[in-house]
């Protein structure tokens, strides 16, 4: 079993964003001296009234504060994102972190969010998320690996996908 950390980047538009993101950075700190395996961060937009570090660049950020620890994205918003941005950013983060991501998508679930990032809404996340397919073979801890848009093959290893609305009917519950 390994136990993580998640770490909020989500504080109230009127607190110190950059004490805020200080008291992250320490936060991290201490996790890998307490000797937690990983460090998660959500994935937030528009969320007033507050304000949020967006995880990519957060993880990316802490990676350097907490060697070995795995970084997990959780649950990244992949309708929300151009999916082939969003590969590549992953895996350059799995290799600047020498295979440390795990990386976990969903559909998202607020109409506003999608709305003004420009989601078709059930077709469009449904088909950002086929863009993520089963491994062939043997997966039992509903992970999957990422299909044709990983882009980190080039260092021959995926970052692991956790895939929260595995089933259609799932996402069709959470993509309305």
């Amino acid at each position: 079993m390994k136990f993580g950390v998640f770490i909020s980047a989500q504080q109230p538009r009127a607190d110190d964003s950059v004490g805020r993101f200080r008291e992250a950075v320490e936060q991290a700190k201490l996790a890998r001296e307490a000797g937690f395996d990983a460090l998660a961060a959500g994935h937030h937009y528009l969320s007033p009234p507050y304000q949020s570090l967006q995880s990519l660049p957060l993880l990316a950020r802490l990676a350097g504060e907490a060697p070995g620890m795995e970084l997990c994205l959780s649950v990244l918003l992949l309708a929300l994102l151009n999916p082939v941005q969003t590969a590549e950013e992953v895996a350059s983060l799995d290799i600047m972190s020498e295979g440390r991501v795990v990386f976990g998508i969903g559909l998202g679930y607020r109409d506003l969010d999608r709305r003004k990032c420009g989601s078709r809404g059930r077709a469009h996340g449904a088909a950002r998320l086929s863009m993520v397919r089963q491994p062939a073979c043997g997966a039992t801890d509903n992970r999957a690996a990422v299909g044709a848009l990983h882009t980190g093959a080039r260092r021959g290893q995926s970052p692991d996908a956790e895939r929260p609305a595995d089933r259609a009917r799932a996402a069709r519950r959470a993509d309305p």
